[in-house]
């Protein structure tokens, strides 16, 4: 009974916890301190396994490539092959369009001199007729090759005049060349086409026929070997044993070449179609 309370029973006050020292004196006492310590060697546990498996990267990228970790060089080529580029860029930039073409008339425009000079000298030569006929003369190789190029400029200007002249419209009399021209546009592919249907025709008759004489070889040679060996055979029994194939190729009907420069509308069709055209239109005013 001396235990028992009877009456408001109150309860009791929470004891406070010692706040720990600002200078770390009693970290050393306590569970505090202790959980402290195996977390700093944790870490540095941490720390060094870390650092082990980074070195084992290292070497086995060492391992496959020896040039893995040089940045700098690395760096370094990629810098400098950035600028050959930009230099080879601003090079080609800086480069005229329209000197070379002014160059190579220029060029021509020179040789077309030196042409001129040299039929002036030529003309000059027959001028002085047999005045210098007894004296020697020396053609030099560089001067052989000049008449050379001379005559190969007088070749092309004159097939660039042949060209012109066909090209010219004012000096065209018909209209020839523009339906020559719609011709090779539209009807000559479809010829190619055409052409190139009958060469694969064509080889594969040649196929067939390769093929049926091999066979007619053989059969001749079989008939060889049977009158060798058996007297008496008569002509008749030779021929049952290879029987001669009918020919059933036929060769395809020509196709009616199609002259598109002939006039259809003429005679009997331009009297037809114009009798059409009177129908209509008396039928047309019937009906109004």
């Amino acid at each position: 009974m001396a235990g028992k309370q009877y009456g408001l029973i109150l309860p009791k006050k929470e004891s406070l916890k010692p706040r720990l020292s600002v200078f770390g004196e009693e970290s050393d006492e306590g569970e505090d301190g202790t959980d402290w310590v195996q977390k700093a060697l944790k870490r540095e546990a941490e720390r060094s396994v870390q650092k082990k498996q980074t070195q084992l990267d290292i070497k086995r990228a060492l391992e496959q490539d020896e040039t893995v970790f040089q940045y700098d060089e690395v760096f370094g080529e990629m810098t400098k092959k950035k600028e050959e580029a930009q230099k080879v860029k601003k090079a080609e930039a800086q480069k005229s369009r329209y000197i070379p073409a002014l160059m190579q008339h220029a060029e021509r425009r020179k040789r077309e001199h030196e042409r001129r000079t040299e039929r002036q000298l030529q003309k000059d030569r027959e001028a002085e007729g047999d005045e210098f006929k007894d004296k020697e003369s020396f053609v030099t190789s560089s001067y052989r090759k000049k008449v050379e190029e001379f005559a190969k400029m007088d070749a092309e200007d004159h097939h660039q005049e042949k060209i012109e002249e066909l090209m010219d419209v004012t000096k065209q009399k018909d209209m020839s060349a523009f339906y020559n021209s719609l011709y090779k546009q539209t009807i000559e592919p479809e010829t190619t086409l055409i052409s190139e249907d009958k060469m694969k025709v064509k080889i594969d008759k040649t196929d067939k026929k390769s093929k049926e004489k091999s066979l007619d070889k053989k059969s001749r040679q079989y008939r060889k070997r049977k009158n060798s060996t058996t007297s008496g055979s008569s002509s008749s029994s030779e021929d049952e044993h290879s029987p001669i194939k009918p020919n059933t190729e036929k060769n395809p009907p020509a196709t009616p070449k199609v002259n598109i420069w002939e006039k259809r509308t003429v005679g009997n069709v331009f009297e037809e179609a114009l009798r059409r055209y009177f129908e209509r239109k008396s039928a047309k005013s019937m009906k109004i």
